[in-house]
């Protein structure tokens, strides 16, 4: 998976999660070029911070007035305020040995007892039945998996205390719920600990062969000090897929269900959408990017000699015109959208399931609809959860195993539930 890594957390009042005021460069000892490394080019849009992206450690980077910190950010000494270009690289491998100073490790172990004293308490009864860090670690992942921990973009609002209410009370929460509470499980452990924020994955877009960083990327994950290197857990990740409530994608996909959208549904739209995004990139690459010269070459070649402000905006305004005929006529023309296949195969699952059981409601997720089928047919109970538990995992959970997709499409095909067995 791809891990943009941004603002790093490393202070904590009990509530909130804030970045140190001071967060000095590697002025030495730069990280070493070890392991993997990945050469790419970020375009950057203006947010008005400091921070860059870049992926898990920057090694090199051509980014002006750029510096790492001892936190491992990639950080600019003006606030970004507009669309920069900038090429890195990045190892995989790689850690800087001035993350090793001990007064850094002390601030990462800061706890306020004061705050959140239940999951105090939990994390040194657990510490004190290991005996090494990376145990630890494990165990604190492990207790995310068994138990019943849910995912949802929509968690129920937190008190005083928000982590001992979020791993005692209500153990439902996004991203940013299980990195804060498993950091501060493990500072309580004598770990220490950081959260990082910034972005995981991409979505590529094979008409210009890039990839597309998107605000729904949005992720926070823990990094901690073992064995002399930060190593990054992703508590989020061992959340079971059928504990993955109803959130942004599930209501995307029934309100194109709903509408038949074109513009979200249709195959020759989303390439258009995704023509038109890699022509804004190259734009931005050629016009923004580059200088004067290179600016006037590319006029030149559709007989501006001279470009200002006035032409540039009206060669844009142009194809942007000729975007919206585009959609016009295919809106005119349209076909049925098709959905995807594995959105196809949970839907006919569902009316097949629904002949004999309950009919799926317009707002019910997999897992609800999971649990009200189980209570009404017990004897099917075991078939729906492999089957439900399949379709989670690939459509929310990231799994992009070939072999599991294709048993789950053949399974889901073949299911056909008894009417004679029917309970009530």
């Amino acid at each position: 998976a791809l891990y943009w890594r941004g603002p790093v957390m490393d202070l904590f009042d009990g509530r909130k999660w804030k970045q140190s005021k001071t967060r000095p460069s590697v002025t030495s000892n730069l990280p070493n070029k070890t392991g993997p490394m990945i050469n790419y080019e970020v375009t950057l849009e203006p947010h008005g911070q400091h921070w860059l992206l870049a992926l898990e450690t920057p090694v090199t980077w051509d980014a002006n007035g750029a510096r790492l910190s001892t936190t491992g950010q990639l950080l600019q000494d003006t606030p970004v305020d507009r669309r920069m270009s900038y090429r890195s690289t990045s190892s995989l491998g790689a850690s800087h040995r001035q993350n090793s100073n001990p007064i850094i490790l002390e601030q990462n172990r800061a706890l306020s007892e004061q705050s959140n004293p239940r999951s105090i308490a939990f994390a040194r009864q657990l510490r004190a039945k290991v005996t090494s860090d990376a145990e630890y670690l494990q165990k604190l992942l492990q207790y995310f998996s068994a138990e019943p921990f849910y995912y949802t973009l929509r968690p129920p609002s937190l008190g005083d205390d928000p982590i001992d209410e979020f791993l005692f009370d209500t153990r439902r929460g996004f991203c940013g719920h299980y990195a804060s509470a498993f950091t501060l499980l493990a500072r309580a452990g004598g770990i220490p600990t950081r959260v990082v924020t910034g972005y995981q994955g991409a979505e590529q877009n094979p008409v210009g062969d890039y990839w597309i960083v998107r605000q729904s990327d949005a992720h926070a994950w823990t990094e901690a000090w073992i064995e002399d290197r930060w190593v990054r857990f992703d508590p989020t990740a061992m959340v079971a897929p059928d504990r993955i409530e109803y959130g942004f994608d599930a209501a995307m996909e029934r309100r194109n269900e709903a509408s038949g959208d074109l513009l979200t549904n249709s195959e020759l739209l989303v390439g258009l959408m995704m023509g038109w995004d890699a022509l804004s990139t190259g734009w931005n690459r050629w016009v923004l990017s580059f200088g004067p010269e290179t600016q006037a070459t590319m006029m030149s070649f559709i007989g501006i000699r001279h470009p200002t402000v006035e032409h540039l905006v009206i060669i844009m305004a142009i194809s942007v015109t000729g975007l919206l005929i585009v959609i016009g006529l295919a809106q005119r023309y349209r076909a049925r959208p098709r959905l995807d296949d594995l959105l196809t195969a949970y839907n006919r699952l569902c009316q097949r399931t629904g002949k004999v059981m309950r009919v799926r409601r317009p707002a019910e997720g997999p897992h609800e609809y999971l649990a009200a089928m189980c209570k009404q047919r017990p004897d099917l109970a075991g078939e729906l959860r492999t089957l439900f538990d399949m379709y989670v995992r690939l459509r929310y959970d990231g799994n992009n195993d070939a072999l599991l997709r294709q048993k789950f499409l053949t399974e889901a095909q073949t299911f056909r539930p008894s009417v004679l067995s029917a309970v009530g």
